[in-house]
């Protein structure tokens, strides 16, 4: 895992500083889209950043959808798993006031859950 992009990803999703930032998300993305060939540890963290995304207004949740499809696109090789091999801080923003709800397989699980909700929303509508 490189800690400096997982830094600049997070900053750019709660700071969202200036007129450009949107490019350099998307060029960290494309980073960890291309490292998750390698390392089945990436999706967990895109999801993870997408949870953080959706949760900050930064992205739309059709945005980080069809960003996640093209992760899981990039790893289709990788064995399909539902536990979460990662432990560490993900929002750095949010751990100093809830340290556990920081923790990438915590936002990880928000994206999953909230996703699910609004595809369940979404067919009974």
């Amino acid at each position: 895992m490189n800690a400096s992009l997982l830094q600049l990803s997070s900053a750019l999703i709660n700071e969202k500083p200036g007129h450009d930032w949107r490019d350099y998300l998307r060029l960290c993305l494309h980073c960890y889209e291309d490292l998750y060939v390698g390392f089945p540890l990436m999706e967990e963290i895109v999801q993870g950043l997408m949870g953080m995304a959706v949760q900050n207004d930064t992205l739309s949740r059709p945005e980080a959808n069809e960003i996640m499809q093209g992760i899981r696109a990039k790893g289709q090789h990788h064995k399909a798993s539902d536990s979460f091999i990662s432990s560490f801080t993900l929002d750095f923003q949010l751990a100093s006031t809830s340290p556990d709800d920081a923790m990438v397989r915590k936002m990880a699980l928000k994206f999953d859950q909230s996703t699910l909700f609004n595809d369940l929303v979404r067919d009974v509508a």
